[in-house]
């Protein structure tokens, strides 16, 4: 860096210093060139206190999106953009007063093109050239560029609006207790899940417990305690009562964070409204009984075998029928009940089920536990596992002795007519 160069930046230490040592001299115009030209800030030098500006680097000419030559002569404020002019009026006139304006953020510059700049802007001071002092005063007005930092900015508060959205739709939201001090925080999707605002909530734990149903009270404090005492997770499943007296069905997952004498000092985790999916379960489990009922009170057999033909369900008509109690039968193959001259005729249809083909009205005859022989029609068609594999059968099976019967005697009583 030449003797010009140093005196244009005021830095008359160093020129001191590097005309007496010209190895010092060569590194250290060296490196200030290249932090000047290659600084990721805009640097200005500018009269003090006009503002007049005498001087920049490409960094400052990417940034006002104009030349150097275009910028010289005037003030330097006459690159912002106007709103931003008008909010630093006071910080423009500070520095015209002393010189020492400290560092603004949320200044805009106003570029050629049209864009506007995100910046900060700092002023640092220069001491007046000694070997000139009637040049004046000059600063440094340096412009760190945030449209990097703007993006990141942007980029966050989509994240978190995302995550707020997200946390909407699956009716999640968090909390925190500060112990110590009994204040219970919640998120807005907190409040939104158990449906009281923020003014409407005391913000204490009590205050919480208020809302949680008294048959399910007990439950979570029981937890609470086992938490603060064990360290363990707070994990319980409750209903809580919304001030318009709906239930809703609620799941917390929480944590304590403890000092170094093991004392818990914070509580926090999430709930997550789950009342769509309890209220299906108990739709389904009474669904469910609903069929168990019909099943054991059914007088046909409903009945599951395995691939080998073992049973592994019967209901309660299996009594009636066989004269065998359904605990006594599984685990055991439904072959035991066929008679010898049967077998062939009912393993290759029990075969053809397995194979895919339903089987519909199919008449045979088996064996009670008193080895009398009973008429039976069976309905099966294959089971198959979650990806389609067939893994067994299972049916009805109706007892038609009494049909057979009565069918018999009717074509012996036709007989006799002919």
């Amino acid at each position: 860096m030449t003797t010009r160069m140093i005196k244009r930046w005021g830095i008359h230490s160093v020129e001191l210093r590097t005309n007496r040592n010209p190895m010092l001299r060569t590194s250290t115009e060296s490196d200030a060139d290249l932090l000047w030209t290659h600084s990721r800030e805009g640097w200005l030098r500018v009269d003090w206190p006009s503002g007049f500006v005498r001087d920049g680097n490409t960094k400052a000419e990417e940034l006002c999106s104009r030349s150097v030559e275009d910028m010289i002569g005037q003030p330097f404020w006459r690159l912002f953009d106007p709103d931003s002019l008008e909010r630093l009026k006071d910080w423009i006139a500070e520095w015209q007063r002393s010189g020492k304006p400290g560092e603004r953020a949320g200044v805009w510059l106003h570029r050629q093109d049209g864009a506007s700049v995100p910046i900060t802007v700092r002023v640092v001071r220069i001491s007046a050239n000694r070997a000139k002092p009637a040049s004046g005063r000059q600063c440094f007005v340096a412009f760190e560029d945030l449209r990097n930092m703007q993006s990141l900015v942007a980029r966050l508060d989509q994240a978190e609006a995302r995550l707020d959205e997200t946390a909407r739709v699956a009716r999640i939201g968090w909390w925190e207790w500060d112990i110590p001090a009994d204040i219970v925080l919640w998120s807005e999707s907190m409040h939104q899940v158990l449906g009281i605002s923020a003014s409407e909530f005391g913000g204490t734990m009590s205050a919480f417990l208020q809302g949680v149903h008294p048959d399910d009270l007990n439950v979570v404090r029981e937890r609470l305690t086992a938490t603060l005492t064990r360290g363990v997770p707070f994990i319980v499943s409750y209903r809580m009562i919304r001030k318009d007296d709906s239930i809703r069905y609620i799941y917390t997952h929480g944590r304590a964070s403890r000092d170094d004498d093991g004392r818990s000092l914070r509580l926090y985790g999430t709930c997550q409204d789950v009342t769509d999916r309890e209220v299906a379960l108990i739709g389904l489990r009474a669904s469910e009984q609903k069929y168990r009922d019909l099943v054991e009170t059914s007088n046909e057999i409903i009945w599951s075998l395995d691939a080998q033909g073992i049973l592994t369900y019967v209901n309660q008509a299996m009594r009636d029928v066989y004269g065998y109690e359904p605990d006594e039968r599984i685990g055991k193959p439904f072959m035991e009940f066929v008679p010898p001259d049967r077998l062939e005729e009912n393993w290759s249809r029990f075969q053809s089920v397995l194979s895919g083909d339903p089987l519909f009205n199919f008449e045979t005859v088996h064996l009670r536990k008193d080895n009398e022989r009973i008429d039976l029609s069976i309905n099966a068609i294959a089971l198959r596992d979650v990806d389609g594999r067939v893994v067994g059968a299972s049916g009805t099976t109706s007892n038609i002795t009494e049909r057979k019967r009565n069918e018999q005697l009717l074509k012996e009583r036709e007989s006799w007519f002919r």
